[in-house]
């Protein structure tokens, strides 16, 4: 019973929660008519991309695109991660992320655009509650199923990387069951308390 998730919240939440009705419209709008796998360097990963920012552009929220090259483990090119920066009282900042890319066999309704949607909808209930205390930076990431690519490119390109100080990325692990925190890194229990 302790690992059930709490109900979901309906559209008509008040403003300043998550709502899992809002966030699955969200979910809906990013799919488009026609859900298709949209894997890196497609014309569909192109569509979803510019889906969302037509989402948080009518929400008055300006995504940038931020074009890369990376290489890696399994390959190298280009990649489009999407940035969206809120300042906040201090130059610390938070880096939520989720990619927008699927593998090339299914959708990516799971893995990752419920994460994407969950992030969009957690970023509008918080700017809801007021001022942040942190910068707040959203990164929505390109060719994570080609090895992490676009989260590398903002790592290792962005200097804003330099002034983050916590890192929450939305990501699949299983198409049911509760949300689970399955990896940490050093040093977090103040965080994970929290």
């Amino acid at each position: 019973l302790r690992a059930e998730p709490p109900a979901p919240r309906g559209r008509t939440a008040p403003a300043t929660v998550f709502s899992a009705g809002r966030a699955l419209d969200d979910l809906r709008f990013l799919l488009g008519e026609d859900p298709a796998p949209h894997p890196a360097g497609t014309a569909e990963a192109a569509a979803v991309r510019s889906r969302l920012i037509e989402l948080l552009g009518a929400r008055g929220l300006r995504l940038e695109e931020a074009p890369r090259f990376a290489a890696g483990g399994r390959g190298a090119g280009h990649v489009h991660n999407l940035v969206l920066e809120i300042p906040g009282a201090s130059e610390e900042r938070v880096l939520v992320m989720a990619h927008t890319d699927s593998v090339g066999a299914g959708p990516g309704v799971a893995d990752d655009l419920a994460g994407v949607a969950a992030v969009v909808e957690a970023v509008r209930a918080r700017l809801a509650q007021g001022p942040l205390e942190r910068s707040l930076l959203v990164v929505f990431t390109d060719a994570e199923e080609d090895g992490l690519h676009g989260a590398a490119a903002f790592a290792n390109q962005d200097p804003r990387f330099d002034e983050v100080v916590c890192v929450l990325n939305l990501e699949a692990r299983g198409c049911r069951g509760a949300s689970i925190m399955f990896q940490v890194g050093p040093r977090s229990g103040d965080l994970v308390r929290r």
